[in-house]
């Protein structure tokens, strides 16, 4: 009598993939590449979403389908029986993308910054499962016109000192933050009022401001400055206001920390008195 020995061929197992697939909608896998030397054999399919070890499906269908809420790239493992003790595993990868953007988050929301400095900003991007994608180098970004300025991709040069309002776009979305600005050391000061007419023997009270190099306002520094006018001109100061004298176009300076301004006075001559003569009547007694 002769014996024949069967061997049982092992099945091969083929995950399929790559796989590409967005957060919170259905992905579809398939081992309908897999295979079994013994065509009679029937095969069983054992998932393993995470490769952790945990079998998540059996089924004997070659397509299924999984779900992943988290965006990245998960490694799946399938592994094939075909009931005579024969087995074969493999490995796909899936790549899950955000789903939908439905809002953005712009940082910092709030900042100072002194005129003339740098302001960058970044831009995170989220789906309606609260995966986040960074969304800087997308975005578009304004601050309000009076705030002057200007933008170089996401990062803003200041100018006019205030509380302002940035804003980032992308897509439909949008998020606002606020940029306080203040001015900066000082550049120049300014005489007021700048030109004026006065009369001789009149008195002009002057005013002295100071400014950045963007032409924000820092302080008033009158009470600090040091008026002077030509010597020519006659007249006289008590502290911030001058007495004219001598009739001229003059030119009125002060000073400020080695900064000095400008104005220009005019002084005219005084109206000459003006006498009204009425007949004189002579009345009858």
């Amino acid at each position: 009598i002769g014996y024949v020995t069967v061997y049982n061929l092992p099945p091969v197992a083929d995950a399929g993939g790559p796989y590409t697939g967005e957060a919170g909608v259905p992905i579809l896998l398939s081992a309908a590449a897999s295979f079994d030397p013994g065509p009679a054999d029937l095969l069983t399919y054992h998932w393993d979403w995470e490769s952790d070890g945990v079998i998540d499906v059996v089924t004997n269908v070659v397509t299924v389908t999984h779900t992943w809420d988290g965006t990245g790239v998960y490694i799946v493992t399938l592994r094939v029986t075909d009931g005579d003790g024969g087995e074969d595993t493999d490995t796909a990868r899936v790549t899950v993308d955000p789903a939908d953007l439905v809002r953005i988050e712009i940082a910092p929301t709030a900042a100072a910054v002194t005129a003339g400095d740098t302001q960058s900003y970044t831009v995170t991007a989220f789906d309606a499962l609260d995966n986040a994608w960074d969304a800087t180098d997308v975005a578009v970004y304004a601050i309000e016109t009076s705030a002057g300025g200007s933008w170089t991709a996401n990062s803003y040069v200041s100018e006019k000192a205030g509380a302002w309002v940035v804003t980032a776009t992308y897509g439909a979305a949008m998020d606002t933050a606020t940029l306080t600005v203040a001015s900066g050391t000082l550049d120049h000061v300014a005489l007021t009022p700048a030109e004026v007419r006065i009369v001789a023997g009149e008195y002009m009270t002057y005013t002295v401001s100071a400014f950045d190099a963007h032409g924000n306002f820092i302080a008033d520094v009158t009470a600090s400055s040091v008026f002077s006018h030509p010597v020519e001109a006659g007249g006289s100061w008590t502290g911030d206001v001058y007495t004219s004298e001598h009739v001229r176009d003059w030119i009125i300076t002060a000073i400020h920390q080695d900064i000095s301004a400008d104005a220009l006075l005019h002084i005219a001559a005084k109206a000459p008195e003006q006498f009204l003569f009425l007949p004189l009547v002579q009345r009858e007694e």
